[in-house]
């Protein structure tokens, strides 16, 4: 991650950093990489921080 966006001031995340709702980040990447860090961020978001070990996978749920 490369910047993060809350309540209209950015900033550079620290290891420390918790993302919060709303925050809109900036990720610069390759494909790849971009795309597992939606789905890594889509899975925290639906299980938390434990969302591997509770099957949380963040793939997209189509219709």
């Amino acid at each position: 991650m490369t910047l993060v966006v809350r309540d209209g001031t950015s900033f550079v995340p620290s290891p420390t950093t918790v993302l919060r709702r709303g925050d809109e980040l900036l990720v610069v990447a390759t494909d790849p990489v971009r795309d597992a860090t939606e789905k890594r961020l889509r899975a925290v978001g639906e299980g938390g921080k434990l969302a591997g070990w509770l099957g949380s996978t963040g793939t997209i749920k189509r219709k």
